[in-house]
């Protein structure tokens, strides 16, 4: 799937949080199966894969991202030799996670 915006359009209405948005209120490209609900998942991925990498993890967690954590105690979870570690530390300490 691809996501368009017309070049005339220069911004859009778009409200994550508004649930049935329509074409009227931001563009959404229906022949290509885009749905309102389909684009708000996108871009929710797209914002946590970019966190990730931002933060050098391979998961996404909001407490990470909120800073509910020192920065020493994010720093060991970063160098956890293997994912299997990662989710043993993370599932130990109460840490809300996922993988992209």
């Amino acid at each position: 799937m691809q996501l368009y915006r017309p070049f005339d359009q220069i911004f859009d209405n778009y409200n994550p949080y508004k649930i049935g948005q329509t074409k009227e209120d931001y563009y959404i490209h229906e022949k290509s199966g885009w749905t309102d609900e389909l684009i708000k998942k996108f871009r929710k991925n797209v914002r946590s894969q970019n966190i990730c990498i931002r933060q050098e993890i391979p998961f996404y967690s909001p407490d990470y991202e909120a800073k509910k954590f020192d920065k020493e105690f994010m720093r060991n979870t970063k160098f956890l030799k293997t994912k299997e570690e990662k989710i043993k530390f993370l599932i130990n300490n109460g840490i809300r996670f996922r993988f992209p």
